[in-house]
């Protein structure tokens, strides 16, 4: 049973070979009856990839002979007129029912739909939801209860794909959304920039509608400045081929040049306003001395491609980018979070002894019980008051900690903080009651 229509000249646009590793993730959550969550920024062509795997040569493919078995049903959160439960649902059975062609089918709650359409020898069901952000922004919990209820009801046999810009957790937070969002936590793949291949494949489309082909030298350094990234390769292709920049040797000057482009910053700027503040953050902060610690914002900038690690550090997926965080947001430094005579310790979690850094950083334990130490220097600190703040998990249920899981942090503190003008012995123990930080 094949879905709705896809034109010849789209199906013929991607090779198999587009987006292989992220399609076969999907394709085998697909498979089992599993959701999936893809999540990317503005401009690494999500629309493209829900296009793409509506594709009869891609389902063909990735699910073999039963291929017409899966009925995808796309819908399109730009396509929504209007953000209310009824119009969704609506347009939702609408493009069911069109999907499986069963136009005999009117007047049907979403449920009853589904059943109908199963009365059709359907095996499963894959619901793909392309710009689903507001969506989920706007709609209530009770919309989202209502669809696990109906995936219950049949289990594996329907699935939902949904492609957005952040986090579903991120975008909205209620109870009777839990159940919804479980279906995603074991399958969130991050969608990024473009591999070389894919890369190289946007490059000849875009330049096969200009008539004209760009060398290879030219190719990969637009590919090596802009990292990948669909949007900002394309902008930065159309320019060069219409002539209104060239790509001299140095790469300061060829930043330069692109940043005279107004679609080259316009991309930039969309990228930079489809994350969040503590992913912005954390990238403003990425060529300070003292580099951002928010293992969060990290970790979803990675897994969104957009930063990479670099001889033990983290760096922005594209020198383009990283230039216009610079010229355009600027770098923000670390401020003082809390002084204690001679320590100092800053926002981006660095301890400083007389001016002097400590290195490598203290790991989050340690930190957590210098800070809490350095809060009211001279005073006792009883293990229990030590323990709720260093190991909050443990303290609120009731899991307990040793004394000698605590004492051996406060041995690694002390030793981190012994090089530095003696400061291990500044933390004295209080035998049988705590620990206190001396006056400094």
């Amino acid at each position: 049973m094949s879905d709705l229509k896809t034109s010849t000249s789209t199906v013929n646009e991607f090779p198999l070979t587009y987006r292989h590793a992220e399609v076969e993730f999907i394709m085998r959550c697909v498979r089992a009856g599993d959701s999936c969550s893809v999540m990317g920024p503005s401009g690494v062509a999500k629309s493209n990839l829900c296009r793409f795997l509506r594709q009869e040569s891609v389902r063909r493919h990735y699910l073999g002979e039963a291929w017409q078995d899966y009925l995808l049903v796309p819908l399109d959160g730009n396509e929504v007129t209007e953000m209310t439960e009824e119009a969704v649902s609506a347009l939702l059975i609408d493009r069911l029912l069109a999907a499986a062609a069963a136009y005999d089918a009117k007047n049907l709650s979403l449920s009853a739909a589904v059943k109908a359409v199963f009365g059709r020898d359907i095996r499963a069901i894959v619901f793909l939801f392309d710009q689903f952000d507001a969506v989920y922004q706007t709609l209530s919990g009770r919309f989202f209860a209502n669809l696990r209820a109906i995936r219950d009801e049949y289990k594996y046999r329907i699935s939902f794909l949904l492609l957005s810009r952040n986090q579903l957790t991120a975008l909205a937070a209620s109870p009777e959304r839990e159940e919804f969002e479980e279906l995603f936590s074991a399958n969130t793949m991050g969608l990024g920039p473009y591999n070389t291949d894919d890369s190289l494949l946007l490059l000849r489309r875009v330049s096969s509608r200009y008539g004209r082909n760009l060398d290879p030298q030219n190719s990969q350094t637009l590919i090596e400045l802009t990292g990948g990234h669909p949007g900002l390769l394309k902008a930065a292709t159309i320019a060069v081929l219409n002539e209104r920049m060239q790509l001299p040797h140095d790469q300061p000057v060829q930043l330069d040049a692109l940043f005279n482009v107004p679609d080259m910053v316009s991309e930039c700027e969309k990228l930079w306003n489809s994350i969040s503040d503590a992913e912005r953050q954390f990238l403003r902060r990425l060529s300070n001395p003292n580099p951002p610690r928010d293992k969060q914002a990290s970790d979803l900038l990675q897994l969104k491609g957009l930063i990479k690690n670099a001889k033990g550090g983290f760096v922005a997926f594209s020198p383009l980018f990283a230039e216009y965080i610079s010229r355009s947001k600027g770098v923000e430094l670390a401020t003082t979070k809390l002084i204690a005579g001679a320590i100092r310790i800053d926002t981006a979690g660095e301890v400083w002894i007389n001016d002097e850094v400590v290195k490598p950083s203290l790991t989050k334990k340690e930190l957590m019980l210098l800070e809490y130490l350095c809060l009211s220097p001279g005073r006792l600190r009883t293990k229990d008051e030590i323990i709720a703040v260093v190991y909050p998990d443990e303290y609120k249920t009731g899991a307990g900690v040793s004394d000698d899981a605590l004492n051996a942090v406060v041995k690694r503190l002390r030793d981190r903080l012994e090089p530095y003008s003696g400061f291990g012995d500044k933390i004295v123990t209080v035998r049988g009651k705590g620990y206190r930080l001396e006056s400094t």
